[in-house]
């Protein structure tokens, strides 16, 4: 899916002129790379396309203090992300960029056959810069098992309940291969499932892993865990009732880069 996406901008871009990265990942995030609901674009989904890109912070949980990551979406507005607006060039080539998909088609930005080929030579630049750095797929899967631990092991208050969670999750079983578009993808074995579950991550844009999932479904264990009475399955928000709390810390192995949000586990 990020290969289709990556085609799409590559191919609206030889008609409206280079998009900043920003907008093209808020864009993204709001949910409108790569089909038709850029046809729709007009002022009024341009001001919530800016209340949404607010949130970024809060959903993918980044720091104020990881400049990388917040001008990845904010740009100039990276310091304080509530003052974001659309600049009017910029909300005048998003419109251009409807005018065209209306002329055009989606299709015309979507070639599956120059696709197929983009996917096979990503495909080899993935094993090439892989194999180039010395590794194997078994390699970036012990990588993102340690993310996974950092994540945790980092935000971990000592408490028993937190450290006997903390170890089971220490079991995790990862393993990586090259998905269908030629980036890599992993998938975690849950172990505090009992029916072994797989749950998947994929990469950003920047090639960060994306833990939201797995950190969602690993809270909803932990919520139980705290109150045994509960199951997870009979309170699919149980994982909110595990609050995460901001810590000063560096974890630079998270997949939200060198200074993201750290967190503390407490319960409620």
């Amino acid at each position: 899916m990020e290969l289709v996406k990556e085609r799409f901008w590559m191919l609206i871009q030889r008609d409206v002129g280079l998009i900043p990265e920003r907008i093209m990942n808020i864009l993204d995030f709001c949910g409108y790379s790569a089909n038709c609901a850029l046809e729709a674009i007009n002022d009024e989904k341009l001001k919530i396309i800016e209340r949404e890109a607010k949130e970024i912070p809060q959903i993918l949980r980044i720091s104020a203090s990881d400049e990388e990551q917040m001008k990845k979406y904010f740009g100039k507005f990276y310091r304080n992300p509530q003052n974001f607006h659309i600049l009017s060039g910029e909300a005048q080539q998003i419109k251009m960029i409807g005018v065209y998909l209306r002329q055009k088609g989606i299709g015309s930005y979507l070639k599956l056959d120059e696709l197929t080929r983009m996917r096979e030579r990503r495909r080899k630049e993935v094993t090439t810069a892989i194999e180039a750095g010395g590794g194997t797929l078994e390699e970036q899967g012990r990588l993102l098992a340690e993310r996974i631990h950092t994540f945790y092991f980092n935000r971990c208050d000592g408490s028993p309940t937190n450290v006997e969670f903390c170890n089971m999750v220490s079991s995790v079983q990862v393993s990586v291969e090259i998905g269908e578009d030629g980036n890599l993808v992993g998938y975690v074995v849950c172990p505090l499932c009992q029916s072994e579950k797989k749950l998947r991550v994929s990469q950003d844009r920047t090639g960060h892993w994306v833990l939201a999932n797995i950190v969602s479904h690993m809270n909803r264990h932990l919520a139980t865990m705290v109150n045994p009475s509960q199951n997870p399955s009979d309170d699919p928000n149980s994982s909110k009732k595990v609050k995460l709390e901001p810590l000063d810390l560096d974890d630079s192995s998270s997949q939200y880069g060198a200074n993201p949000y750290g967190f503390t586990m407490s319960m409620t």
